[in-house]
């Protein structure tokens, strides 16, 4: 039985947040409204570049082990809700992993396109490396579109022969953007991830796995887990990717959560039983990794 938090959340959505129909203006809008919440009392925030590319360091008043790091890329659909909105979730990350989080304020879509997002989540990498903090510290986490750009920048950081991060966490990770299936949770519709993919691939191939990871080579890879609801339409892609990861012989973990929808992590900020669970559990598999 899903809590009451999430049935009260559940009851007051109404299917219009991600509207395939939706055109960038609206979509933003939409998004944006969902973004740039106040911060605790305590946490600090550090804005810093590096060629270019812009991040901020973001530790919690509760934060208690700083060489711990995670790199945070941020939800949004590629076209919203830019590092500032998304202070309060890598302020969320630092708490629940006492870690400190980079998060890499990637440039947008259609504006930038790709790979503009996937050059800023590795630059914003290097800068770490370059800092002295050593790979093995580092995981990386991202949600929703920032979920496969988790796995993208894997991708290309592996293929350049860079140190790989200790670890990959990819919650609810957009992984096909190709995929215009009808599916569809009380939060998000399939539909969405393909117009804002488009959005942000431009004339690029959608197939291609610096885009879709879906369709990347799963070898040579840090530890990976992948979270997701039970209803969100994302779960047939992280699925087909254990698929391969399991014939490849990646070590890559699922967790589905019960009932739960697309982006249920961020009702953690709400106190909602489910995301915290799922967030505790996506702790514990960071930490066995930094141990290693």
């Amino acid at each position: 039985m899903p809590s009451d938090i999430y049935q009260s959340i559940a009851a007051s959505l109404d299917g219009q947040l991600t509207l395939p129909s939706d055109d960038l203006t609206t979509a933003r809008n939409k998004m944006n409204a969902l973004h740039y919440r106040p911060l605790a009392a305590g946490t600090t925030v550090e804005w810093r570049d590096f060629k270019g590319s812009s991040y901020a360091i973001v530790s919690s008043a509760s934060l208690t082990e700083p060489h711990r790091y995670l790199l945070y890329i941020h939800g949004g659909a590629f076209i919203a809700g830019d590092g500032e909105g998304f202070l309060f979730y890598a302020e969320m990350l630092s708490e629940h992993f006492n870690a400190t989080v980079a998060l890499v304020d990637y440039r947008l879509a259609p504006e930038h396109r790709f790979p503009a997002a996937l050059n800023d989540c590795c630059r914003v990498y290097q800068a770490l490396l370059e800092q002295g903090v050593p790979a093995k510290s580092i995981g990386f986490i991202g949600d929703s579109c920032g979920g496969g750009l988790v796995l993208s920048s894997l991708f290309k950081l592996r293929d350049e022969g860079a140190d790989l991060p200790s670890c990959g966490l990819s919650l609810c990770g957009w992984l096909d953007l190709a995929s215009d299936s009808p599916d569809k949770d009380p939060l998000y519709d399939q539909g969405y991830t393909h117009r804002r993919g488009l959005d942000y691939a431009g004339d690029a191939d959608l197939t291609q796995a610096y885009i879709s990871p879906l369709y990347g080579e799963l070898d040579k890879l840090p530890p990976l887990l992948l979270q997701v609801g039970e209803s969100d339409p994302t779960r047939k892609h992280a699925e087909a990717l254990l698929a391969k990861a399991k014939a490849a012989k990646q070590a890559v973990s699922l967790e589905l959560s019960t009932h739960m929808p697309h982006g249920f992590h961020g009702f953690a900020a709400m106190g909602m039983p489910e995301s915290l669970q799922a967030l505790q559990r996506a702790r514990h598999f960071y930490d066995s990794c930094l141990k290693h």
